[in-house]
């Protein structure tokens, strides 16, 4: 029953983006996998080569080194990847509408979350940051500034939240991605569905190494 849980966990944050979105997520959910990755039963695949990106995309960076899970994130032609952990498993059924990424190792869930929204990047923060603030338990909500991600505006976000009578504390990083009159708006988000915190090693291994790469 793994995938479910994930669905779950996922879906918690997929209740937040979309009210943001005119049209919902129009993500392209099929699983990118290397035949390395299918011994293991895991999903990865190298991002494409940041070379391959116009030179004055915002969105050029470095690939990911090693096994990643990638997405192509609807009609925009951007895709976004995640490292995938020694010994975690891809969920492509748990992947649908909002649901970009969806996999896990044990009781630590990640999860990357969004679509496309007809608002700039600081109202996209705002409007994200406002629901937090209403669903977050007491009032626990941290945002902070988080450095670019591939040179799109980021930031860090922790708050406690209960999936399946568990309280857990979520891990979360919100990208946005400006497109002229709309945005993609993306959430990574890592959960210990046990309730204990995160190990801060594989917390930054997830959310500080995310790839995303604009169309030629």
């Amino acid at each position: 029953m793994r995938p479910l849980r994930i669905s779950l966990a996922a879906l918690a944050t997929t209740a937040l983006i979309v009210p943001l979105a005119a049209c919902g997520s129009d993500a392209d959910n099929s699983a990118a996998e290397s035949p390395a990755a299918e011994a293991s039963s895991t999903a990865s695949e190298e991002a494409p080569a940041a070379a391959d990106a116009p030179a004055d995309t915002a969105g050029t960076c470095a690939p990911i080194e090693g096994p990643s899970a990638e997405v192509t994130v609807g009609d925009t032609g951007y895709t976004v990847a995640m490292p995938l952990p020694e010994g975690w498993e891809r969920h492509p059924e748990a992947e649908a509408d909002s649901i970009l990424l969806s996999m896990s190792s044990g009781s630590v869930t990640a999860s990357i979350v969004g679509g496309t929204v007809e608002v700039g990047p600081e109202e996209a923060f705002q409007q994200y940051t406002d629901t937090l603030n209403m669903l977050s338990q007491d009032g626990d909500l941290q945002v902070t500034d988080a450095p670019e991600v591939c040179g799109y505006p980021a930031k860090n976000m922790t708050y406690n939240t209960a999936m399946l009578d568990v309280q857990v504390v979520q891990e979360a990083k919100m990208i946005v991605v400006p497109l002229g009159e709309r945005s993609i708006s993306l959430v990574a988000t890592v959960i210990d569905e046990s309730g204990e915190p995160v190990q801060p090693e594989l917390r930054d291994q997830l959310l500080e190494n995310i790839y995303i790469n604009a169309p030629a």
